[in-house]
């Protein structure tokens, strides 16, 4: 896959491209579909596929969502997901103000002719673009019989009667339903962060945690005990069984922190500390809650990895 920053770096030679262009937060089942039909196109008409995001993503900018923990995927994350899906072109765009104030046949002829010579341009049927968001699909498609490009209009992909949007995945994570998110993301929900010092808590009750540091706006689930599972970003070839607590340790009357990512590996010895981790959620397993006693927080514990390990990876 071939990977551009910033519109100013296309070559001026580039060949013949069918384009998809949107935020692709998540890469979920509905992109998926979109870049898979998109690659089917490229076959028949003899063009590359190009896929167009942002940096930062429009909701970002915008401030559309009530909370700062926003995103499904970091830049990284949406380039190593796009990359997985045979794209032939990934270009990553500033979301900045010159782009933004580009009304939409300027942005059309600019950036999806001039810059990335669209043959087709592939759009869901509520795809908006330009400034203040105004045009739509009947604008790109006058464009495309003025300019020279197809249009392809792809449904949106649909679950139980509802569509398939990052908006509805960032809720069902935020409600703590990993499980339901999974299914409409096509893959399972992953973070990654810094294995940092903690207070050696688990340890002393039989169950090391890596202690993950997940920078905003990366979105985390609800609080919670899930399971799931940890690799070491960059070897996802060994992959851990976990047991991942996440939010406040109400037992040990800690100031609440709904970010803190304790990760128990089950089955791993070594070292981790300043190294990065990924991990994966794949369900929810309880609430965080109050404790009695050491020891029936241990058990609980116990049961919490056993149930963990039974889950297949």
């Amino acid at each position: 896959m071939d990977y551009i920053v910033g519109l100013a770096n296309l070559p001026p030679d580039l060949g013949p491209h069918v384009v998809t262009e949107g935020a692709f937060d998540g890469v979920h089942c509905g992109h998926r579909a979109l870049v898979h039909t998109a690659q089917q196109l490229a076959a028949e008409v003899g063009a590359r596929t190009a896929v167009l995001t942002f940096e930062p993503t429009p909701a970002e900018v915008f401030r559309r969502l009530p909370r700062e923990d926003l995103r499904l995927t970091v830049a990284e994350e949406r380039r190593e997901a796009l990359e997985a899906l045979g794209i032939d072109l990934l270009v990553m765009a500033e979301f900045n103000e010159a782009l933004r104030s580009l009304e939409p046949e300027q942005f059309v002829r600019q950036v999806l002719v001039g810059g990335l010579n669209a043959r087709v341009v592939m759009a869901s049927e509520t795809h908006t673009f330009g400034h203040r968001q105004s045009g739509n699909i009947y604008t790109l498609t006058r464009l495309g019989c003025e300019l020279g490009f197809e249009v392809r209009v792809l449904p949106l992909t649909a679950d139980d009667e509802h569509s398939v949007s990052s908006t509805r995945i960032r809720e069902l994570l935020w409600a703590g339903q990993v499980a339901e998110a999974n299914r409409l993301l096509c893959r399972e929900y992953t973070c990654f962060g810094e294995v940092v010092s903690g207070e050696g808590r688990g340890r002393h009750l039989g169950y090391p945690t890596a202690n993950v540091q997940v920078p905003l706006p990366k979105l985390l689930p609800a609080e919670g005990v899930y399971a799931g599972w940890a690799a070491v970003r960059g070897d996802q070839s060994q992959r851990w069984p976990a047991a991942i607590a996440l939010g406040s340790a109400p037992t040990f009357e800690l100031p609440r922190d709904p970010r803190r990512l304790e990760v128990h590996l089950i089955g791993f010895g070594g070292q981790l500390l300043g190294q990065e981790l990924v991990v994966g959620f794949q369900r929810r397993l309880r609430e965080q809650r109050v404790f009695a006693s050491r020891e029936q927080l241990v058990e609980q514990i116990a049961r919490d990895v056993a149930e963990a390990r039974e889950v297949p990876g």
